[in-house]
């Protein structure tokens, strides 16, 4: 599958951090896309306890990154389950390279 896609922010990494990102662009109707491998939460999902987060006093990693990606998607929040394989810096625009051979287009990239 080969296509060619343009957006205002291409997020690498599905952890809380990028999840965040995500949901800030999206409530500031940039046209998002949030690319993770493996499951969105990333490594917080390896956590049996989570004991240091604001509004939980206790959570499990899993329960938190499934809280996380449900904030996200409730925005509309486009995540792709891929791998990135390469990422050329450009003047005008920024590409990032999929695995599944697509070319995602943007004018800032946040890691």
């Amino acid at each position: 599958m080969s296509e060619t896609e343009f957006y205002d922010v291409i997020i690498i990494g599905g952890g809380p951090g990028g999840l965040t990102a995500g949901i800030y662009a999206m409530r500031a109707a940039l046209k998002t896309v949030l690319i993770e491998m493996a499951a969105p939460g990333g490594q917080v999902n390896n956590s049996d306890s989570v004991e240091n987060w604001p509004g939980d006093e206790h959570i499990a990693g899993a329960e938190l990154a499934m809280k996380f990606s449900l904030h996200a998607q409730s925005y509309g929040l486009e995540m792709r389950s891929d791998e990135v394989i390469e990422l050329e810096p450009g003047l005008g625009y920024h590409t990032v390279k999929l695995a599944d051979g697509s070319e995602l287009h943007s004018h800032s990239v946040i890691l």
